[in-house]
């Protein structure tokens, strides 16, 4: 909350900042002095003497046209100050509070859709600006290693994202989870320096399950045999797996395995055996515990097909990211503080979203079969096209630190599941609006047929909370309302999947 003066009144602007068509990132000479040290000093940093000054530099300054375009109220002595997150941002980000005198005393508006972030390293963090990281490589680096585990570390420090099925699901949740069948084991056989000798292996899982990761990929126009277990090669497989006949994505998921210190590793294709219905059946009635049950899940979210790999070859920041409005997304401004030592504050416009933007778009997000594997496991690293993007039950974390940088907790994909995120809400009505109606059915399938197979393991996990009949697809007490629904035209293409539905599958 803005701690007020006793003559100001605060009035935020929730009005949207449209900055398209400017994409000039000059400053003019005022803008270019303000400084950390002035934003959070009780004063603030004293703009222009009258509001209407901003006539005159707007069209050439990129600061003062989202000063203008925010319509702000008063007239005069404009100061810009610290202030709270800007309407439709996270608590936790930090934003750009304006001043300005008027005949009603002084007017505090929030400039909206406007974020301030300082480089890693810079004095101004002293004043809890959250930081950025800008000094990204490529989602192989030691550095992105080190972000994931720092992620890691701070998840099981201070998370509850490692609840047993007791505490999810209560007295429902008491069955022993059940465990695959079989697992890579990434570090069987010992490392060479020649990439041609480097093997791995099917470990058959008896009663005890040890640590493992999984990996949420996109199959894409499908895999060599060679590239799958099948009934034929699975006893081979039991003894070695070269590594060097496996895709792309197989091969950066096994290394991301052995990186993260973590020896054994389940891929769908590989732990099933494609070829035998009786195993396919059993292993995917199980899909919902394999993936609650993992460690970390590695998105492989670069590519369409697992021939792409999991590592980018060049990471960028969200201001950097393509927006199809082309609206400028950063600005910075390099002074010195008080000390003499050099600052620089980043302005952001429209940072806040959830998912974080790296996350949007990307080749993963549109694919059935990853929305359980999402939702169930704990957490989840995503390798994505511009950088690694975390995700767990209780927060998204960016490469860049721009997204959620206080780690404070809010909405993910995986907190779907945890009780007190949806305490208040109607799971019934939270099964149709939220899962359904505004992610699942939208998703695309190669075989129209997996629907509902692929919504399996999520409903037996809804089951728990409804306390309901599951039946295909709805449930028992609520048939009528979930049959009651019509479908977007505008919003909906799923020509995809129109050719040989199963009729036997739900309308959706």
């Amino acid at each position: 909350m803005l701690r007020k003066a006793a003559q100001w009144v605060l009035r935020p602007i929730i009005a949207p900042v449209d900055i398209t068509g400017r994409p000039s990132k000059t400053l003019c000479g005022r803008c270019q002095l303000i400084t950390a040290d002035a934003l959070a000093s009780d004063h603030g940093f004293d703009h222009v003497p009258r509001l209407d000054d901003l006539a005159d530099t707007w069209l050439n300054c990129s600061l003062c046209y989202i000063l203008r375009v925010a319509r702000l109220r008063g007239e005069t002595n404009l100061r810009l100050k610290l202030g709270p997150p800007p309407p439709r941002g996270k608590a936790g980000d930090f934003g750009i509070t304006a001043i300005c005198g008027s005949s009603i005393g002084e007017v505090a508006q929030v400039v909206p859709q406007l974020f301030v972030a300082v480089p890693i390293g810079d004095p101004g963090a002293a004043y809890g600006i959250p930081v950025a990281n800008r000094q990204l490589t490529d989602t192989r680096s030691q550095e992105t290693f080190q972000f994931i585990r720092e992620c890691i570390n701070d998840c099981a420090r201070l998370h509850r994202c490692n609840l047993s099925r007791a505490d999810l699901f209560g007295p429902h949740g008491l069955r022993d989870p059940y465990h695959p069948a079989r697992l890579i084991d990434v570090c069987a056989f010992r490392l060479g320096d020649n990439p041609k000798t480097d093997h791995v292996r099917l470990a058959t899982i008896e009663e005890l399950c040890p640590q493992y990761m999984t990996l949420s990929h996109c199959w894409g126009n499908g895999l060599l045999d060679e590239q799958m277990t099948t009934l034929r090669n699975y006893d081979f497989r039991k003894k070695a797996i070269p590594v060097d006949s496996l895709t792309k994505t197989f091969k950066d998921a096994i290394e991301i395995t052995r990186t993260l210190g973590v020896r054994y590793l389940w891929i769908d294709s590989l732990c099933i055996i494609q070829d035998c219905d009786k195993d396919k059946a059993a292993e995917i009635a199980k899909m919902g515990d394999i993936y609650t049950n993992s460690f970390l899940t590695i998105a492989a979210s670069l590519k369409g097909d697992s021939s792409g790999g999991c590592f980018n070859k060049k990471s960028i920041t969200h201001d950097c990211i393509p927006s199809p409005r082309k609206e400028l997304q950063s600005i910075e401004i390099t002074t010195r503080g008080q000390t003499g030592a050099r600052s620089t504050l980043i302005l952001l416009h429209q940072l806040g979203s959830s998912p974080p933007l790296p996350l949007k778009n990307s080749p993963l997000s549109g694919r059935g079969w990853v929305y359980q594997e999402r939702v169930l496991s704990p957490r989840t690293i995503h390798f994505t096209p511009t950088q690694a993007v975390w995700e767990c039950r209780e927060m998204y974390r960016t490469e860049d630190l721009l997204s959620n940088p206080t780690g404070i907790i809010e909405s993910t994909m995986p907190g779907l599941i945890v009780s007190r995120t949806t305490q208040n809400i109607d799971p019934v009505q939270h099964w149709y609006k939220t899962i359904i109606c505004t992610d699942y059915s939208y998703r695309a399938f190669s075989k129209p047929q997996d629907r509902l197979i692929a919504l399996a393991g999520l409903a037996e996990v809804w089951q728990y909370k409804v306390n309901d009949a599951y039946l295909a697809g709805h449930w028992g007490s609520s048939l009528a309302f979930g049959l009651a629904w019509l479908r977007d035209q505008r919003l909906h293409n799923r020509e995809a999947d129109s050719k040989g539905h199963n009729c036997r599958n739900p309308t959706w």
